[in-house]
């Protein structure tokens, strides 16, 4: 089967979204009989990551003039490569595609629709903008454009039910959930000694708890905080001697700062479990979420522990935490063997083969 998958971006050039979209071909092609391309922005930097790879890329070149320019993550791609996604869509048995945000993902399915059987991976829900025009744009993209370019889609696949809870309806294609996965080789105990650091991992945004976790540790400065990660605040510049960062580090790198730490803070506004938790449960390190990341799945749920967030006041979110935090981090009880069991990339991608095969058989 020739399965087509479409992203944002190649997993080198970093998010959760490219890098799920690497683990979802990877393991669809080690299935026997498919064939898998993965279709994705090159960036700026248009680096050539081949390791690890039993499918075949196809960079899609771009410039990223209105997010420089306005705030607006809205990529502009080469000409010429939408028109080779668009022969590469036509021709694909399905397409994959991951959220359908970008120009040339939107290009593809209104190309492929009436041929080629289509899922959209919804990962992202409410976005926040720092321009009144991004987040204008953005609004006007969810209720008007939106709508009509999913309709002709054959299934949303939601990555968790608060997702598919607070997505606008989409009349047409079938709505299911299908939650992430992640790579339990790469994320496991490394046998090292935990050194009593709580590790913060995500992007540098206010959105994913970031100045919480500032305010945290200036409020604990006996504590070593360890942040994992990239955005747009920088905790480089910060000049707390108890704040160590790494900035886009590796899974293999993360898996070793999972097993090491104390615990793993993630303070920031989520729809449904945040991936990193479950890298960092399947590293058996004890996790604190904000309670919107509460699982809808009772033996995920027991695993964490939740305190509450409001990233509009991270004085007050991290006076909150830091009173709560030792109750919650002997409350969280890591299960390394269920995670690997519900959570791996591998069932991930099994659930995806029969999606498709529902699809493809209604077609």
């Amino acid at each position: 089967m020739r399965i087509l998958c479409i992203s944002s971006f190649f997993r080198e050039e970093g998010g959760g979204v490219a890098h799920m979209a690497h683990l979802l071909a990877r393991e669809l092609a080690r299935m026997p009989g498919n064939e898998v391309t993965l279709a994705a922005h090159t960036g700026e930097a248009q680096a050539g990551d081949t390791s690890d790879k039993p499918y075949v890329r196809m960079p899609i070149r771009a410039t990223n003039w209105f997010e420089k320019r306005l705030g607006v993550p809205l990529l502009i791609p080469h000409p010429a490569d939408v028109s080779a996604l668009n022969k590469a869509a036509r021709e694909a048995d399905v397409m994959l595609v991951h959220d359908s945000v970008y120009l040339s993902n939107l290009a593809a399915i209104a190309s492929a629709h009436r041929q080629t059987p289509s899922i959209v991976i919804k990962h992202t829900g409410e976005v926040r903008f720092s321009s009144r025009f991004g987040q204008l744009a953005f609004s006007v993209f969810n209720d008007r454009v939106a709508p009509r370019i999913l309709g002709n889609t054959d299934a949303l696949a939601f990555v968790t039910k608060a997702k598919l809870k607070n997505s606008r309806p989409v009349q047409g294609p079938l709505a299911t959930v299908i939650p992430n996965g992640i790579d339990t080789d790469v994320f496991a105990p490394t046998g090292q000694p935990r050194d009593g650091s709580l590790l913060f991992v995500g992007r540098f945004v206010a959105k994913k708890g970031i100045e919480i976790v500032r305010e945290m540790a200036r409020s604990m400065p006996d504590r070593q905080f360890v942040l994992a990660g990239y955005g747009t605040i920088d905790p480089r510049d910060w000049a707390q001697s108890n704040v160590t960062c790494h900035w886009r580090p590796g899974p293999a790198e993360l898996a070793q700062l999972y097993s090491t730490c104390a615990a793993c803070i993630l303070p920031g506004e989520t729809e449904g479990t945040p991936l990193v938790a479950l890298e960092a449960l399947a590293c058996e390190a004890p996790t604190v979420i904000g309670q919107q990341g509460a699982a809808p799945d009772a033996e995920l749920d027991r695993q964490m522990a939740q305190l509450p967030v409001d990233v509009e006041n991270p004085k007050n979110t991290a006076r909150l935490w830091c009173e709560g935090l030792d109750a919650a981090i002997a409350a969280s009880t890591p299960d390394r063997a269920g995670i690997i069991r519900d959570y791996s990339a591998q069932r991930m991608a099994r659930d995806y083969a029969k999606l498709i095969e529902q699809v493809m058989a209604k077609r």
